[in-house]
């Protein structure tokens, strides 16, 4: 009997541990729970403080130094400025002196919210010369309806700046303005010396020599010379004796600044007979109203 317990006891102990194995081994893998990763949220971008100064005023504009951006609304521009243009618009004024370097004025910036008109001016309020407007920079990818506008600062040059609204109708905006100074200006080219004895006579003309310039101005000549051509023009006078060769007379350089003709005659002041004449050389690409005369003095 006790026999049969013992062996009981051990089958029951089999049979214990074949459960509990089979209960280890079977029991299910428990899913991981998936924790989702948080979008990342964009700092949002402070609201620049608006510029103290800004003008109203063509007489007392805002001063802008290089590299500087101004922001500013166009809320309590006014058309009041006496200033020479007499356009009715409301406007804003900024000016800079010329460094000797290459400038531009630009609106193009993400607190721009107008349609932004940008002028350069020189000259006093009362005599005011645009050298520069820009409406819509088609390089300004941030904001369509800002302007642009880039030129040569000539050191010493006082420039005046000009911001207004497209239309008038715009009562409320906002936009920066940004200076921009840019790679130094070349050294300007001397503005050569005028040359002596410039001949206001067809009978005492002013001598050339071959490959020669000579600078005149067109100022004190007049159209009393007692030549035969009598078509009442201002002119001047030069001469050269034939060298046998091709010659070319032209008033082509970056001195000349007036629409030029160039004449070519022989004969004597009383009996000319025309050679040749131009007006407007086209391969002059420094000055279109230049010209030049090419004849053969064989």
């Amino acid at each position: 009997m006790k026999g049969e317990m013992r062996l009981l006891s051990v089958v029951c102990a089999i049979a214990l541990l074949a459960v509990f194995a089979q209960t280890a081994s079977g029991a299910p893998t428990p899913t991981p729970i998936e924790i989702p990763t948080p979008t990342p949220t964009d700092t949002p971008t402070p609201t620049p403080t608006l510029s103290a100064d800004i003008a109203d005023t063509c007489a007392a504009p805002r001063v802008l130094a290089c590299g500087e951006t101004v922001y500013a609304t166009i809320d309590s521009a006014t058309a009041e400025d006496p200033d020479s243009l007499n356009d009715g618009m409301r406007d804003q004024w900024f000016v800079v002196n010329g460094p000797g370097q290459l400038l531009s004025a630009s609106t193009c910036d993400p607190f721009t919210d107008m349609n932004t008109v940008v002028e350069v001016l020189t000259g006093e309020c009362s005599n005011l010369r645009r050298l520069g407007y820009n409406d819509n920079d088609a390089g300004c990818a941030i904001s369509p309806q800002a302007s642009n506008v880039s030129w040569d600062g000539t050191f010493g040059v006082t420039y005046r700046i000009r911001v207004r609204p497209l239309l008038n109708t715009m009562t409320i905006g906002r936009y920066a303005l940004k200076l921009t100074c840019e790679a130094s200006l070349p050294s300007p080219t001397p503005t050569p010396a005028l040359s002596t004895g410039i001949a206001d006579l067809c009978a005492v003309p002013r001598v050339l020599d071959c490959d020669e310039t000579v600078y005149a101005n067109i100022d004190s000549a007049t159209s009393a010379d007692p030549d035969n051509l009598k078509d009442g023009l201002n002119d001047q006078w030069f001469i050269v004796d034939g060298p046998g060769q091709r010659l070319t007379a032209s008033t082509c350089d970056a001195f000349t600044d007036f629409n030029t003709l160039v004449e070519v005659h022989t004969g004597e002041c009383s009996s000319l007979r025309r050679l040749t004449y131009n007006d407007n050389d086209p391969g002059c690409t420094i000055f279109p109203q230049a010209s030049t005369a090419n004849w053969d003095a064989f």
